[in-house]
């Protein structure tokens, strides 16, 4: 059955959870945004970054280049929400 042939559920998944999407042990709610992926990587993130990675250790800092971002990501997701 092609997916727009099933019934439609009274709810939209995502209005259904809260908006947001359960474990597969359905004990945890994870929400997640596409505002990361929507900001530029530009001078101000760079200096940002600089300046960040004087203070704090570099584990820990959220701005970094786009390439460590998109590993960093694909890692959390693999290991942490998807379990690949």
């Amino acid at each position: 059955m092609l997916l727009h042939e099933r019934p439609r559920p009274k709810k939209a998944f995502f209005e259904s959870q809260e908006c947001g999407l359960v474990s597969r042990d359905g004990k945890h709610l994870y929400f997640m945004g596409i505002i990361d992926t929507l900001t530029g990587y530009g001078k101000i993130k760079v200096a940002e970054n600089v300046l960040k990675s004087v203070i704090y250790d570099s584990q820990t800092i959220s701005c970094v280049p786009p390439q460590q971002y998109s590993t960093r990501f694909y890692n959390f997701m693999c290991d942490t929400v998807f379990k690949i």
